[in-house]
């Protein structure tokens, strides 16, 4: 039986501000850290593969005390079962060598070929963006950090703990357990229509009398352009 991808964002373990500021019902931060961590257990099993988007700690003065900071990182990931978990990187995790040790991978930005049995790509990230690799021929943005204070658009879909529950989400590099994702995503059937280009409407008349990019904006003196329709201008 294939494994498992699971994907996960902004556990924000140890951050004690993170019960008011996200609304999240527990009494302490150490139940939220058992709580998020029974969650994870419950559907990631031990041969699976779970990637963590980013925000896995928070809070920690880690450049004050490292040690501590890194030894409290190290108890949560100790007590979550998957073996094979890779961190993209988040504005609060420390940049530790003893953190990212706890992780078989850490990255700023990762994507992967297999969406949909191979065709489409899927692109994590810590950050939603406006545009990623292959947006424009089906591939899937999965990302944290809004918290669930902004809706999921087109195929861009926010999979933090605060934004869906607790439950990580499952896909699988084949597509073949992809159901959750392509609903947090919003619509997956067809392609994003690429983006009309600026000078779409210009005639190639009227084309002549811009210069290119490489010509610099209205010099004084103007230099010669390297295209040759553009020198006698």
């Amino acid at each position: 039986m294939p494994k498992t991808i699971w994907v996960t964002s902004d556990t924000h373990f140890w951050h004690e501000e993170a019960l008011a500021l996200y609304k999240r019902d527990f009494p302490t931060v150490e139940a939220m850290n058992d709580a998020f961590i029974d969650a994870i257990n419950a559907c990631v099993g031990k041969g699976d593969e779970l990637w963590h988007l980013g925000d896995f700690v928070a809070g920690l003065a880690w450049k004050k005390q490292p040690r501590k900071a890194v030894k409290l990182a190290r108890d949560c990931r100790e007590r979550i079962r998957c073996t094979t978990v890779h961190l993209v990187r988040g504005n609060h995790d420390p940049r530790l060598p003893g953190f990212d040790r706890l992780f078989d991978s850490v990255h700023d930005i990762a994507s992967w070929k297999g969406w949909e049995r191979g065709e489409h790509r899927i692109v994590l990230c810590h950050y939603p963006m406006l545009a990623w690799q292959g947006r424009w021929n089906g591939s899937l943005h999965l990302h944290g950090h809004l918290h669930g204070g902004l809706p999921s658009q087109s195929r861009s879909a926010d999979v933090g703990m605060d934004g869906h529950g607790l439950p990580p989400l499952p896909t699988r590099r084949d597509g073949n357990d992809a159901r959750a994702l392509r609903a947090a995503a919003g619509p997956a059937a067809g392609r994003v229509p690429a983006p009309t280009h600026a000078l779409s409407g210009v005639t190639r008349a009227s084309r002549r009398r811009w210069p290119c990019l490489a010509c610099p904006p209205r010099p004084r003196v103007r230099p010669r352009c390297h295209r040759a329709d553009h020198r006698g201008l």
